[in-house]
């Protein structure tokens, strides 16, 4: 094997194991809250955020608000868990799908949820550095964690 084949394919194995501490310390940054500027920053400057009934952001004003504010509105407890991820990487360009499941505390309610779903995420490297350019998630469940969500959905 070639040294440039070689490089390129440790680059390509680097690069996913970049966007996954990416996407798991974006995952911790949300759920510990605060660090807001930090954790807009993992996006790009017209980064999208489209997450469904929560809304659809662009650019970091937007995401500064919907992350400082509606999160924490809705819930004012939450633990994201990251399953299955695939990573592809083209060049400076990449995209990831992940299942998730959140146990949370719905702040109106004050009742324990659990929301299961899948991100869709776009990346960019800029300056040598992974990006969020377009962060998707779809919600397949949303419901009280004292029942079950075939019977009691808190979202359709």
């Amino acid at each position: 094997m070639a040294s440039e084949e070689l490089e390129a394919r440790v680059r390509r194995l680097e690069d996913i194991e970049e966007i996954k501490k990416l996407k798991g310390r974006f995952c911790f940054l949300l759920d510990t809250r605060g660090k807001w500027e930090e954790l807009v920053n993992m996006f790009t400057e017209d980064g999208v955020g489209d997450f469904g009934p929560f809304g659809r952001m662009r650019g970091k004003t937007e995401l500064t608000k919907f992350y400082r504010d509606t999160v924490p509105g809705n819930f004012s407890f939450m633990k994201h868990m990251l399953h299955n991820p695939v990573v592809e990487v083209d060049g400076d360009k990449a995209t990831s799908e992940y299942y998730f499941e959140m146990a949370g505390t719905h702040k109106a309610t004050k009742r324990a949820i659990w929301i299961s779903g899948k991100y869709n995420d776009e990346y960019l490297k800029v300056d040598g550095v992974w990006k969020f350019k377009i962060q998707s998630g779809t919600i397949f469940y949303y419901s009280p964690q004292d029942s079950d969500w075939v019977k009691t959905p808190m979202y359709k």
